[in-house]
């Protein structure tokens, strides 16, 4: 096999631009979806109901919208509004099937019909589209980042009840338990030893 020797500049040259768009087969059905209901001053049980009965997954993401929660924060607050049940069924499709009134009563109750209400009805304004654009992009990086922060706030708060404030070091390098790799961490316990570190390691990522 010939072997050919590339320098910085031929990779860099030979880049292009990937060409990508939000817009995949489900936001299509999402979409398609959203033009079907019907527009009038209130929705209930049964307008949920058509929502979810037509196409669960895609009636689970048109929900999501109407109540404006990603999909890691609206699972764990339906299964809350569930009760027993969504501990015993979960919060997707074999819940829906299970106790369908349910769990209808419970996204009411979480305002969906509200919020479905409102934003059908509302008389949008130019700013108002903007705002959505920023929302959906900075807006979803600073809300991540402070749902990040809160984590390493109740990681620290635990770290403090079990070692000494001498005992933890706050965004430091460790060296991992081979003694040849090492990472970054915003908090470390212990006593700087490989072994110590490791054990910090496995603590933070179990919290």
């Amino acid at each position: 096999m010939k072997r050919i020797r590339q320098t910085f500049e031929n990779v860099e040259n030979s880049l292009s631009r990937v060409e990508s768009t939000w817009m995949d087969a489900h936001a299509g059905e999402v979409i398609s979806m959203l033009k079907t209901i019907p527009v009038k001053k209130k929705y209930g049980a049964d307008d949920i109901k058509a929502i979810l009965d037509r196409d669960f997954k895609v009636g689970f993401t048109v929900i999501r919208l109407f109540v404006d929660q990603s999909k890691d924060e609206f699972v764990p607050n339906l299964k809350e509004a569930l009760g027993k049940d969504g501990n015993q069924f979960g919060s997707g499709i074999k819940c829906y099937k299970a106790i369908p009134e349910k769990y209808i009563k419970a996204l009411i109750n979480m305002g969906l019909a509200e919020d479905m209400s409102k934003s059908i009805n509302r008389r949008l304004q130019w700013h108002d589209v903007l705002r959505e654009r920023l929302k959906s992009g900075r807006g979803s990086a600073t809300k991540g980042q402070a749902r990040g922060r809160n984590m390493e706030n109740f990681v620290e708060q635990i770290l403090q009840e079990v070692f000494s404030a001498k005992q933890i070091a706050v965004r430091c390098r460790f060296i991992g338990a081979n003694g040849l790799s090492y990472e970054k961490t915003d908090r470390h316990s212990g006593s700087g030893r490989s072994s110590d570190s490791h054990r910090s390691k496995s603590l933070w990522r179990h919290w």
